[in-house]
């Protein structure tokens, strides 16, 4: 099921493996948890899945073995995403997101330094 590690001590480059691995999978279990009608109907096939589960430090969670935990993908979104609609736009979500993020356009402008 996994491979025993036996050296606490990795390099860059181990490290953007992993990553480079760890974001390829999560992003195709992504595109699998998207798929219209996904997890509806009947169960017809069970799937373990093995995550690695670490902290904000990057350390291992003190997980026991078979404990359960609780899992939740939500897709990255900025705050213009997730007030989008509220006051009535009637453009495109990359148009908002432009005139909410693009220095150029802030309203009210930045107060000029004395």
């Amino acid at each position: 099921m996994g491979t025993e590690i036996t050296r606490e001590k990795f390099s860059e480059r181990d490290y953007a493996r992993f990553t480079e691995r760890l974001e390829r999978c999560l992003a195709d279990l992504g595109q699998l948890l998207g798929r219209p009608g996904f997890g509806a109907g009947p169960a017809t096939v069970g799937a373990e899945l093995e995550l690695f589960l670490v902290d904000g430090a990057a350390q291992p969670l003190p997980l026991k073995e078979h404990e359960h935990v609780q899992l939740t993908i939500r897709p990255t979104t900025s705050w213009v995403q997730e007030t989008y609609g509220i006051c009535g736009w009637k453009g495109g979500a990359e148009d908002a997101d432009r005139f909410a993020t693009d220095p150029e356009l802030d309203f009210p402008p930045p107060r000029e330094e004395p």
